[in-house]
Parts: structure tokens; C-alpha cells; sequence
């Protein structure tokens, strides 16, 4: 079957619209209403960053929606709805990710961390944590924790606290619970909101 747009003939078959890469909505238009289309279709590829070689598949399960792309299967699609529940988070409260976050030890040897690149050990209780990519500003919540390796206050407690707050760092101050005395602790811990 042809389908002619303005003297034009657009496809050659009924069979699909896959040889037709048009952004005309009206030749869209009298294509769908030729061949009895309901909905309109959607290209697949060509936008910026996508593969046009691909071919990508999106269907129901009978209890969620998955994608698979050529043969590989890549699971169910996630919906702003669905996050709460990943996160086994209730209620109805926004939920607001941690953006950066570190595990190290008072020599500023980095043991973990998320978009953290390095620890500045300014001195004794006395740290730099430097993000990886850089807050939008310097109005997030730094929580600072820091401690011993014990189980008992006597030795372990500790006071860690954001001190200076920079977009692209904080500065953190580590002291002893008891004598204030500023002091590295085998065990500090950084996490950043925003």
C-alpha cells in the first residue's frame, strides 16, 4: 500500500512506519489516519546520545513495565511513585538523597566513600573533605560523626562538627568528648544533604 502526502509517496507497505523519520506532524498525520493508526508512534533512537542500531522493547508483564533492549533485559521501570517503596521510606515527606559521604580514619586515609575525592588533614581534629562534584551552593547539612573503636564512652566519645562550608568542600573539627582538646579519632564520618 502507498500513502501519498502531497503528490509524495511516504511508505511503500502497511506493515510499519519504521522506514519513515519525519517531524512533519501533518505527513504523521495522514499516515496514521491512512493505515488506521489509534496512537501516535514514537521514534525510537536518533536523539541526542542514542543509538539508532537498537532495537528496544517496552511491554507489560502483568505486574510491571520492563524494557529490554536487542536480547538483554533490563528489568522494570521505575517511577517517581516506586521510590519510596525501594528506599522503605513511608508517608508522604520528599525524600532528599545524601550527595556526598566518607568513612575515614584520623590519619585521612579514605576507607569509603561517595563523590568524595580526597581528605586535607589540616592538622590534628582538623579535616577538609573535598567533593568530587561540587554542591550547587553551600546551604546543605553536613553531619559530622566521628569515634573510637570501643564500645564505651571512657576513651571513645568524641565531638566531630562542620566548621567552615564551601560548595566544592567542609571543613570538619574533631575534639575529645571529656577535655574539648581537638584530636584524631580512629573513625570519622561524613554525609552531606542537600
Amino acid at each position: 500500500m502507498a500513502i501519498q502526502v502531497s503528490g509524495t509517496t511516504v511508505v511503500g507497505n502497511s506493515r510499519s512506519l519504521e522506514n519513515i523519520a519525519s517531524t512533519d506532524a501533518t505527513t504523521t498525520n495522514t499516515i496514521k489516519n491512512a493505515i488506521g493508526l489509534t496512537f501516535t508512534p514514537v521514534q525510537q533512537g536518533g536523539g541526542a546520545g542514542q543509538l539508532s542500531s537498537n532495537k528496544v522493547y517496552i511491554g507489560w508483564s502483568g505486574s510491571e513495565l520492563k524494557a529490554q533492549v536487542d536480547t538483554v533485559d533490563q528489568g522494570a521501570i521505575a517511577f517517581k511513585s516506586d521510590i519510596p517503596n525501594v528506599l522503605n521510606a513511608s508517608g508522604t515527606a520528599p525524600l532528599y538523597a545524601c550527595r556526598a559521604w566518607v568513612n575515614f580514619d584520623g590519619s585521612s586515609a579514605i576507607r569509603a566513600s561517595g563523590n568524595v575525592s580526597s581528605i586535607t588533614d589540616n592538622g590534628t581534629g582538623d579535616y577538609t573533605v573535598n567533593f568530587t562534584t561540587a554542591m550547587q551552593d553551600a546551604n546543605y547539612c553536613a553531619v559530622v560523626t566521628t569515634g573510637g573503636n570501643g564500645t564505651s564512652a571512657s576513651g571513645n566519645a568524641a565531638v566531630g562538627w562542620a566548621a567552615v562550608y564551601a560548595s566544592g568542600s567542609v571543613r570538619i573539627g574533631v575534639s575529645d568528648n571529656n577535655t574539648d582538646a581537638q584530636r584524631d579519632t580512629p573513625r570519622c564520618n561524613v554525609a552531606i544533604f542537600r
